[in-house]
């Protein structure tokens, strides 16, 4: 799956009073051994009039044929393409500036999730972006691997493997049923 975006607000200004804080789930992967089942994309992130959308889904094939595809999922970032053996899987589109594009499929290698600082690969997720809001370096939103690849730096999984909680990582593709990581909402003040 595609990473969520990542949006860094310098100057940012918020209303005197109480502000709706939503920190978005990660999406989740088709389940191990379901046919025609697609993943759901990741949910938005808030705090006050600021938002940042979840990642893509992963594309999906049909697993008895292997020959049906599903589009990938738009969002922050966009989630990778499935690998059919019929028509190519097509893959999901990111939101610039806070994301990236989904990879295509390349041959017999579905794409990698984008991530929030460059686009996904064959099979790797895209990495993510580094922020050093909370005083030390830290990577978010990297996307989620395909089968046989590595996620991006920031959170992507690797294939079968969960998103990073609180980096906003896409899920890694395969049939392990996998998460997304959720997002996360950080303010610094002064």
């Amino acid at each position: 799956g595609g990473a969520g975006g990542v949006l860094y607000a310098q100057g940012a200004f918020f209303s005197i009073g109480p502000q709706t804080v939503t920190v978005g789930p990660g999406g989740t992967n088709h389940q191990s051994g379901s046919f025609n089942a697609q993943g759901s994309s990741g949910a938005t992130s808030r705090i006050g009039d600021y938002y940042s959308p979840g990642g893509g889904a992963g594309g999906a094939f049909e697993q008895q044929a292997i020959k049906y595809g599903y589009y990938a999922g738009n969002g922050g970032s966009g989630g990778g393409a499935a690998y059919t053996t019929g028509t190519q899987g097509i893959p999901g589109s990111g939101i610039d500036p806070v994301g990236n594009d989904g990879a295509a499929r390349s041959g017999s290698t579905a794409g990698g999730g984008g991530g929030a600082g460059a686009v996904g690969a064959n099979p790797n997720g895209g990495a993510g972006v580094s922020n050093s809001i909370t005083a030390a370096a830290v990577f978010y939103g990297g996307g989620g691997a395909a089968e046989g690849g590595t996620g991006g730096t920031g959170g992507g999984g690797n294939a079968n493997t969960n998103g990073s909680a609180n980096l906003g990582g896409g899920g890694g593709g395969g049939l392990g049923g996998t998460l997304g990581g959720s997002g996360v909402v950080i303010v610094r003040v002064g």
